[in-house]
């Protein structure tokens, strides 16, 4: 059989791909939330978790020279095996064992280097990878690509990509490639990158939304401010003290044509009105304003600013939930809900701090547990070690397999169940068969239910 040029392949099965990355600092440390969207036309099948120990040759750069750093990256796999030149292509997130970070996000407006004959070349593809694999802090990865040449990658049509970097210094940059130059952006302050346009250009978008403000709720009409809502539906659309403007009429009663009924005008009567000015769509430029300004709430805020991992953890977590997408919601103008965006996988990655980490964290689309992978931990067992043995790849499931892969279960697998259990013999609940995790009569809290039959009883609730 003959093979397709890999052009042609890449043409033919270049994704719909959002990626979202937030940088959620605490004290000592960063959290970097992300997730990823695929709209692929195959069963989506296409990455696995990939454990690479220090010294391993296949770095990314294609450069033969044994890595410094062991790592966790999450790695491009074959489109069940239907595209052989997709296999392990392009790593799209992962941290090292130094806490240095690397998410990549599609940047289709990107343009890159020219290839030369010398050997300091590397495809943007193979970018993150080499980053993870040689380097420990953000400064080393930038003065890295200043001394070479980054060009497009696999074959023209491959889609562009830019990079949130960030390390256990604390130190997070977004770097792109634009009309062929290397752009380095301070991103501490930000926190964000999703995907076109380029990274200066959302910044400027989010001045569109200086007004913002969860501590000022806009004023609602009312009946004695009048809105435009009740101006409308006025029979004047004027101030004549006959007609107000806050005011409508009725023809129910021919002789009276002046009989006035107060309009229904909106009123702020329920929470949330603050938030109106938060754009909504999956739009990259709108995720970008959206995760900005809710992250930064939360951080202007002293009282409810991240001060410990944990509280760092759950606010990337709220942040990833809120530009989360659901199979079928965004579409595909050309090909239709097969290739509709959602969001495949998502990550929380903890740069080395202090005696913890770095950890990574990982969850799917169907299965939403957080799985932790501890890389103090692997480094301690000896898992990164030059020479150590190979760690067999985690595989995300396939979506349409779900339930049929026994590692992963269904969306249960991983979920803690805290259904009240029956007493063990010689413990008690007190009597009662009702009251789950209460007292009665003053008594302790019980942590299991008597289920000993008692007899009917009409007033149990």
């Amino acid at each position: 059989m003959q093979k397709l040029p890999l052009v042609f392949i890449l043409s033919a099965v270049v994704p719909s791909w959002a990626c979202t990355a937030a940088v959620v600092p605490f004290h000592d440390g960063l959290v970097i939330a992300r997730s990823l969207e695929w709209g692929w036309w195959f069963t989506h099948d296409p990455e696995k978790i990939f454990f690479h120990p220090k010294g391993h040759t296949d770095d990314g750069a294609d450069t033969g020279e044994p890595s410094n750093y062991g790592m966790v990256c999450i790695t491009t796999n074959s489109i069940d095996g239907k595209v052989p030149g997709l296999q392990n292509i392009a790593t799209l997130d992962g941290i090292n064992e130094e806490g240095l970070t690397v998410s990549t996000n599609v940047h289709h407006s990107a343009e890159y280097q020219t290839k030369t004959s010398a050997s300091n070349n590397i495809g943007h593809h193979q970018v993150a990878k080499h980053l993870l694999a040689q380097y420990s802090t953000v400064k080393e990865a930038i003065d890295y690509l200043k001394g070479v040449r980054v060009y497009r990658g696999l074959s023209e049509k491959a889609p562009g990509s830019h990079w949130l970097v960030a390390d256990s210094n604390g130190d997070a940059v977004t770097i792109e490639f634009i009309d062929g130059e290397l752009k380095v952006y301070n991103n501490n302050n930000v926190g964000v990158l999703t995907n076109d346009p380029s990274f200066d250009w959302h910044l400027g978008y989010v001045d569109q939304f200086a007004g913002y403000s969860v501590k000022t709720i806009p004023n609602a009409p009312n009946k004695t401010s009048c809105g435009q809502f009740s101006k409308s539906m006025s029979t004047s659309g004027g101030d004549d003290e006959e007609w107000p403007a806050c005011k409508a009429y009725t023809d129910e009663d021919p002789e009276d044509q002046r009989k006035n009924v107060e309009v229904n005008t909106p009123k702020s009567t329920s929470s949330g009105m603050e938030t109106r000015l938060l754009p909504g769509s999956y739009t990259p430029a709108d995720r970008f304003v959206r995760t900005f300004l809710i992250k930064e709430t939360v951080m202007q805020e002293d009282s409810l600013k991240p001060k410990t991992l944990d509280q760092a953890l759950v606010v990337g977590t709220g942040l990833l939930n809120n530009v989360h997408i659901v199979r079928g919601s965004v579409g595909n103008a050309h090909r239709g809900v097969a290739f509709s965006e959602y969001t495949a996988w998502a990550v929380l990655k903890v740069p080395k701090y202090e005696e913890h980490g770095p950890y990574f964290y990982y969850r799917t689309y169907e299965n939403m547990q957080w799985n932790k992978i501890d890389l103090k931990q692997l480094k301690e067992m000896g898992a990164f070690r030059a020479g150590a043995a190979k760690i067999n790849p985690i595989p995300f499931p396939s979506l349409d397999r779900f339930n049929e892969d026994s590692k992963w279960g269904s969306f249960d697998a991983g979920v803690k169940d805290t259904t009240p259990q029956c007493c063990s013999p010689g413990e008690t609940a007190n009597g009662s068969r009702t009251l789950l995790f209460a007292s009665i009569d003053g008594g302790q809290p019980q942590d299991c239910v008597d289920c000993v039959d008692h007899g009917d009883d009409d007033d149990d609730n």
